[in-house]
């Protein structure tokens, strides 16, 4: 994967062994989904997704029960997902 901001980037052919790498526009390291061109829209289009489905097997499955179990459920199993690794992605659309 080629990392540039630039909009004509240099085009190498890498190779390990004499093996020519493929290049990619995507890739996921550590859970968290890197681009090409340094957007996280692709990353977070995937955590947005995988918490709604957990926020939908909370609600489905816990719509009878008390309010405070509800909430840890939704502290234990939702939040993290939408937490893990925010200090990377978060800041990316900020003026600076």
């Amino acid at each position: 994967m080629r990392i540039t901001h630039s909009r004509n980037p240099k085009l190498f052919n890498y190779s390990l062994d004499k093996d020519i790498l493929e290049s990619t526009a995507s890739h996921t390291y550590l859970g968290v989904d890197i681009s090409n061109n340094l957007t996280w829209n692709r990353h977070i289009n995937h955590i947005t997704s995988s918490a709604n489905t957990s926020l939908a097997f909370i609600r489905r499955n816990l719509y009878s029960c008390p309010r405070s179990v509800k909430a840890n459920a939704y502290l234990t199993l939702v939040r993290p997902l939408l937490e893990y690794s925010s200090s990377v992605w978060d800041p990316y659309c900020s003026v600076r």
